[in-house]
């Protein structure tokens, strides 16, 4: 019995020593993405990029595209007067009217009565970068308005084209827990794998 007890024991102290190390890394690498990724002050006005996804009906944005667009309007409202909305996407479902038109309205029904901006040509996030990077030319802070993996692969192709932006880049407000409920696990496990094909390599 005590033998039980104590193997039981070691056991449960392993669990909570690896519990430990998890959460220490993942605190770890937390801490060296935040202090590479969010290097431009956070006052003042921001050009909030906002890119689309996938939508196929012309009436509405569709579920991605809604939630998008509401952390592009509480980003463009964290940051105060003067912030702006860049809706990118082209027509790649066929739906017969664009992303970004459709994204525009979106924000609008939201409440957001500030600039909006659209491009309506990309197709695909190396595209949205590509043609969004021009636009970009007179912002002084941007932030990516998607979820926070897809987010960071469109700051990295942005950085690419033009790496001016890598220093104007801040923060935006997607994140916030338990927002999603299970989708965080899908949109987590999709974005890193994106998010590694995009990545530069030596």
């Amino acid at each position: 019995m005590g033998r039980a007890v104590s193997s039981e024991g070691m056991v449960r102290h392993r669990r909570l020593m690896g519990f430990g190390l998890l959460a220490w890394g993942v605190a770890e690498l937390m801490e060296a993405l935040a202090a590479q990724l969010l290097t431009a002050s956070p006052e003042g006005a921001v050009t909030v990029v906002l890119p689309g996804f996938r939508n196929r009906n012309p009436a509405r944005a569709n579920v991605v595209n809604s939630w998008r667009a509401r952390v592009a309007v509480r980003t463009a409202r964290r940051y105060g007067s003067g912030s702006r909305i860049l809706a990118c996407g082209g027509d790649p479902a066929g739906a017969g009217v664009s992303e970004a038109v459709l994204l525009s309205r979106e924000v609008r029904r939201l409440g957001f009565a500030g600039e909006v901006i659209l491009e309506q040509k990309s197709r695909t996030t190396v595209e949205n970068a590509r043609c969004v990077a021009p636009m970009l030319a007179d912002a002084g802070r941007v932030a990516v308005a998607s979820n926070p993996l897809h987010g960071l692969k469109l700051r990295v192709l942005l950085g690419r084209c033009d790496s001016t932006l890598r220093r104007r880049f801040v923060a935006s407000s997607d994140y916030r827990v338990g927002e999603i409920g299970p989708l965080r696990l899908l949109t987590a496990v999709v974005g890193f794998h994106d998010l590694l094909r995009a990545w530069p390599r030596r």
